[in-house]
């Protein structure tokens, strides 16, 4: 009899010893001591509820607090005072104020600095905009560039001139206007001088010495010349003059262009 009451006694000591998964509650846990089901190891105890994922070290909350923050703060701070303060005061104190400052941007007199203010330039438009003096003028296909060229061919006894369309406005003392113009003919050499012309009221002119030459036959050859104003005028043109031709001799033309210039070269 003593010894079932023995083993029956340990019997209900163990039984006693083995607490049921409720009875777990708010004990200390661990990753070598889990919890038994269907309890959790939240915060070093266990619990029913398993705790929250953005409160994990490798969730998005830490992550999110540390690299985002730091980050932004870093990088996105100092380039943006840094970088874009300094070059943007920079640049636009420079560039801005130092164009705005040219003398050419100011008044401009109605001709506007490095443009092409030639009209039908490369004679697209046939003659419209140009005129022969002492011969005959024909837009035809033997062109440069393009489609067309314009062709003077003597007709007289007289040298033909090939004038452009008076670009008006207002010249002021110390323009420099630049000019240049692509020749061809196929006879013998002679000169072909291009020709700017400063415009007054009274039917005077202030014009440059002529650029150009004496032009071999075959090539397409540029000319170029330049000019200084007086200032005063109400206008400006072109001429190209030719030598002594031979009867019934022609020059083709084409790409003309006469620009006002800053500073004081022709580009």
């Amino acid at each position: 009899m003593v010894t079932p009451m023995r083993w029956l006694t340990g019997v209900v000591m163990v039984a006693a010893c083995v607490p049921g998964p409720l009875d777990e509650v708010g004990a200390r846990c661990s990753t070598e001591r889990p919890c038994s089901a269907p309890l959790f190891c939240a915060a070093g105890v266990c619990s029913l509820t398993p705790a929250p994922d953005a409160g994990r070290l490798d969730a998005g909350g830490v992550d999110a607090g540390g690299d985002g923050g730091v980050d932004a703060g870093a990088d996105g701070g100092v380039d943006a005072g840094a970088d874009g303060g300094v070059d943007a005061g920079a640049d636009a104190g420079t560039d801005a104020g130092t164009d705005a400052g040219e003398p050419d941007a100011g008044d401009d007199g109605g001709f506007p600095v490095n443009v092409n203010l030639v009209r039908n330039p490369g004679f697209e438009l046939g003659v419209a905009f140009w005129a022969a003096n002492g011969g005959t003028l024909a837009g035809v296909r033997q062109a440069l560039a393009g489609n067309l060229a314009g062709r003077m061919t003597k007709s007289g006894a007289a040298n033909p001139t090939l004038a452009s369309s008076v670009i008006a406005g207002e010249t002021t003392f110390g323009m420099l206007f630049c000019a240049r113009a692509w020749v061809r003919h196929f006879d013998e050499t002679f000169a072909i001088n291009l020709i700017i012309r400063e415009r007054f009221a009274d039917g005077g002119v202030n014009a440059s010495n002529g650029g150009g030459g004496r032009i071999d036959a075959g090539a397409w050859v540029p000319i170029s010349e330049s000019l200084v104003t007086f200032g005063n005028g109400n206008g400006v043109d072109l001429r190209i003059n030719t030598g002594t031709m031979p009867p019934d001799a022609s020059v083709l033309v084409d790409e003309v262009w006469l620009i006002r210039a800053t500073g004081t070269n022709c580009p």
